[in-house]
């Protein structure tokens, strides 16, 4: 069940992601997208309950989700950006970005207990 909220906190904002790249020729800019992970990352976490409650405070949030929105970004080349996008909530069904995502949300863990 933990996996799962992981996994939700993490595929929505990715969706939010490409919306504000989606626009850009060329490479996408990293810190805009970084931003809209990391906004969409605590507004999914003020939402649902076990990550709540694994996020229980602002700052614990804050730093979760900003651990994660960095590494999703650091991780992805602009092909693959882009091709999370282009899956929209459909990444959420594909076994290769669900380990993957899985993973920078578990990389991102420590932030939880400083």
């Amino acid at each position: 069940m933990a996996k799962c909220g992981w996994l939700l906190l993490l595929l929505p904002a990715l969706a939010c992601a490409g919306n504000g790249a989606s626009g850009s020729a060329g490479a996408i800019p990293r810190q805009p997208v970084v931003q809209l992970l990391t906004s969409a990352c605590l507004a999914k976490a003020g939402q649902e309950p076990l990550l709540k409650s694994l996020l229980s405070s602002p700052a614990a949030a804050s730093a979760y989700c900003g651990c994660a929105g960095e590494r999703i970004v650091s991780g992805l080349s602009d092909d693959e950006l882009l091709d999370a996008v282009s899956k929209g909530k459909g990444v959420a069904q594909d076994p290769v970005w669900k380990r993957r995502l899985l993973n920078v949300g578990l990389q991102c863990l420590d932030q939880l207990v400083k």
